[in-house]
């Protein structure tokens, strides 16, 4: 799946997810769907969400709750994996995130679009390598996500997918069964994945018992 950071689209064809904070008064913020706001209730409540139509354009309305008080990177990463589990549930090959909305909120420097990205590629994650059925994650080919400045949240966001790629490898190696990946099949992975000034030791049996590893 790729992750595509662009600045915010005149035209576009996939459909535009926009997270917002729970706001008594949401429908002033968007006030061309106050009257859609207003007659659904909406307040940007956890998991509450209203579709439309813009200019031919599908858009969604989805709330994620409260904004942080603290502890935000924590904060946007999970809220990035709700937008995922509603992302995947569109089962569309192609959909678009903007997190306007919420930067206005926060007024923070944090770039808000890279953590949430992060969340959502987290929370998209499959272990599916035997699964011949029913690959509904599949059909996601790219999420794009339209900035307000695309240099920063880019940048910011190619170090959080080093580590997400590395939770991805992780994960692959927890979830595969052992009947396909034995104990020497495992340090043979694990060396195919060293990287730059990383070290990998291997203790047999011995040097387990010389160091009361039972």
């Amino acid at each position: 799946m790729n992750f595509t950071f662009i600045e915010t689209p005149k035209k576009w064809t996939y459909p535009l997810i926009i997270p917002v904070f729970e706001h008594e008064n949401i429908d002033k913020k968007f006030q061309k769907q106050a009257s859609l706001i207003q007659a659904t209730h909406f307040t940007g409540k956890d998991k509450q969400v209203i579709s439309y139509l813009a200019n031919g354009h599908l858009i969604y309305l989805l709330g994620v709750g409260k904004a942080p008080k603290d502890d935000l990177k924590v904060c946007l990463q999970r809220i990035g994996g709700k937008l995922a589990q509603f992302i995947l549930s569109l089962n569309d090959a192609q959909v678009a995130v903007t997190c306007s909305a919420l930067e206005k909120d926060l007024n923070t420097d944090l770039s808000v679009t890279a953590h949430i990205a992060y969340g959502i590629g987290l929370g998209t994650y499959s272990f599916d390598t035997y699964k011949t059925q029913n690959k509904a994650e599949d059909k996601l080919q790219e999420i794009i996500f339209c900035c307000n400045d695309e240099q920063k949240d880019s940048t910011a966001f190619d170090t959080l997918f080093a580590i997400m790629d590395g939770i991805y490898e992780a994960r692959d190696l927890i979830s595969e069964p052992a009947n396909m990946l034995s104990p020497a099949d495992f340090v043979e992975a694990v060396r195919k994945m060293k990287r730059k000034n990383v070290t990998v030791k291997v203790l047999d049996k011995d040097k387990m018992e010389k160091l009361g590893m039972n």
